[in-house]
């Protein structure tokens, strides 16, 4: 894992367990999902859709161009006005192709 990946492990880490929205977007289809931040192994991310059910959704950060965490500035446009009000954080993923991931952390409470 390089360094920017190294600083977004660090980044993301305290939000292990944190509800959020999960839109993932490619020319083909754009999805959007309410899950809990499982936390990052190795170079996945992983999320549950809850804590009771063993679905999981991973999303693999091998062949990432971009990852990044922050604020506002990451969420979607549509999404910004809200931010303050329901998101806390979000972090943003790009993998080589067309697929772009962004994470929105619900602001205060976890599941």
């Amino acid at each position: 894992m390089d360094e920017s990946k190294n600083s977004f492990r660090s980044a993301i880490e305290p939000f292990k367990g944190k509800r959020c929205l999960l839109r993932a977007s490619s020319s083909l289809i754009t999805l959007e999902l309410w899950l809990r931040f499982e936390g990052l192994r190795e170079e996945t991310l992983s999320f549950s859709r809850h804590p009771a059910l063993d679905e999981k959704v991973t999303l693999e950060l091998r062949g990432a161009t971009v990852c990044e965490f922050g604020t506002a500035a990451l969420a979607p446009p549509d999404l910004r006005d809200s931010f303050g009000r329901l998101f806390e954080a979000a972090a943003r993923v790009e993998v080589e192709g067309d697929l772009s991931a962004v994470v929105l952390f619900e602001a205060g409470r976890g599941y």
